[in-house]
C-alpha cells in the first residue's frame, strides 16, 4: 500500500481489491482509497467522496463498488468503467457491525435496528428480518454459507444458525453443525 492503514472498508470489483478510507498509524482519518491489482502487483491511489467515517464497509455489486460510511446515511458508489462516483441516500444512519453479500441483497447488523436489515441495491429498498434471540443476546456475526445468510452467536460453543432469506420460509432459522469455539467469530468466504 502505498499510505498504511487500518479500519478501512474493503471490496474486490472485477478482480481489484479496493481499500476505501480509514485511518493512518497516527489516528487521523484518511479520505482516499487505494487498488491493488494482482496481476501487476501495483497499488495505485485514488480520490474518493469527502466523508470522514470510523469503520465502513463496503462490497461488490454488478460491477461497482458500494461503500457505506457508519454513522452516515449516504452510500458511496464508483463505477470502474467511468470513474465516476455517485451517492446514494439511505434515508437512515447506519452503524453496522456485521455484514454479508448474498446473490443480490445485502444483509447486516445494525446497532440501531433490531434484526437483521436487508439492503437490495437493485430496488433501492430496505427491510428487515426478525431473528431468534442468541446465547449472550445478540449476533456477533454474519456469513455465508452453502449460498444463505449463516448467524455466528457471540459466545462460542453455541450451534450457528443458517437461513435461505430469499425463500417464502424466509424467518425460518435452522441449526447448521458448525459450531464456533472461540468468541471473536470472524467469517471468510474464499473462491477458488
Amino acid at each position: 500500500m502505498n499510505v498504511p492503514r487500518h479500519n478501512f472498508a474493503y471490496a474486490v470489483v472485477n478482480g481489484l481489491l479496493y481499500v476505501i478510507r480509514g485511518f493512518s498509524s497516527f489516528g487521523d482519518s484518511l479520505l482516499s482509497t487505494e487498488v491493488y491489482n494482482p496481476k501487476t502487483n501495483q497499488w495505485s491511489l485514488m480520490d474518493c467522496p469527502y466523508r470522514p467515517v470510523w469503520r465502513g464497509f463496503a462490497f461488490s455489486f454488478k460491477s461497482k463498488l458500494f461503500v457505506v460510511s457508519n454513522e452516515s446515511r449516504f452510500i458511496d458508489i464508483y463505477d470502474p468503467k467511468t470513474e465516476t462516483w455517485k451517492e446514494l441516500d439511505s434515508g437512515q444512519s447506519l452503524s453496522v457491525y456485521s455484514y454479508t453479500v448474498i446473490r443480490n441483497k445485502v444483509y447486516f447488523f445494525d446497532r440501531k435496528m433490531p434484526g437483521l436489515g436487508v439492503f437490495d441495491p437493485e430496488e433501492n429498498s430496505w427491510s428487515s428480518v426478525s431473528v431468534p434471540r442468541s446465547p449472550g443476546g445478540y449476533w456477533f456475526r454474519l456469513g455465508e454459507w452453502n449460498n444463505k445468510v449463516i448467524l455466528i452467536a457471540r459466545l462460542g460453543g453455541c450451534k450457528a444458525l443458517t437461513g435461505d432469506l430469499d425463500k417464502d420460509d424466509a424467518s425460518k432459522w435452522r441449526a447448521t453443525h458448525i459450531k464456533p469455539s472461540g468468541s471473536n467469530a470472524t467469517v471468510v468466504l474464499i473462491n477458488f
